[in-house]
């Protein structure tokens, strides 16, 4: 039997779900200070307020948050989340923050959008005010409209459209910019592209 079930305090609470997310086996843990509800009709379960998923070194935060799974599935495992509002996610070497982050779990896939959006790593930040997507899998970021890249050496880079494609380690290993690109090296030298 399905059913809807909700859970609201005034303190945080939390729920730990059992199957699989981020391909571990550890349990997810879902938290807000607001509200929790657990929609099995759906294949949902939406925090409400200081939202957050957590486990191991990953965490996906916002004021809104909602794990899908398919209902008519027996092991529930979660597929996709999406949250809203004041975004923040980490994911091990890696922290983003947006507007909106929707997040594919089967693909390990990550799309932030923006403005704002942002992704930082041990090598420095990338920036966009549409779209920043990370995929993890294939080690691949790119950044859609006024995309930013601020390496850790002090490099700027910045386009209408950027990819950087990432080393296993999550280290930079390219990044190809097209459309009113700028580059400034450490030593000052500046170069411009339309």
């Amino acid at each position: 039997m399905k059913y809807l079930s909700r859970f609201a305090m005034v303190s945080m609470i939390s729920l730990s779900v059992g199957f699989p997310l981020f391909a571990h086996a550890q349990p997810l843990e879902i938290s807000a200070s607001e509200e929790l509800i657990w929609d099995q009709n759906k294949g949902v379960y939406e925090a409400i307020g200081d939202a957050s998923a957590m486990r191991g070194a990953q965490s996906i935060a916002a004021e809104l948050l909602q794990a899908f799974y398919d209902e008519n599935s027996t092991n529930q495992d979660i597929t996709r989340i999406i949250a809203t509002d004041n975004v923040k996610f980490t994911d091990v070497d890696m922290k983003g923050q947006g507007a909106k982050l929707d997040y594919d779990v089967t693909k390990n896939f990550y799309e932030l959008l923006g403005p704002n959006a942002r992704i930082q790593s041990k090598d420095g930040t990338a920036k966009a005010q549409k779209r920043l997507t990370y995929d993890r899998g294939n080690g691949i970021i790119i950044a859609e409209k006024q995309g930013h890249i601020t390496l850790s050496d002090g490099r700027i880079l910045t386009g209408d459209f950027i990819e950087i494609t990432l080393t296993a380690t999550e280290e930079i290993e390219t990044v190809n910019a097209s459309g009113n690109v700028y580059v400034r090296q450490t030593d000052g030298k500046e170069a411009y592209s339309q």
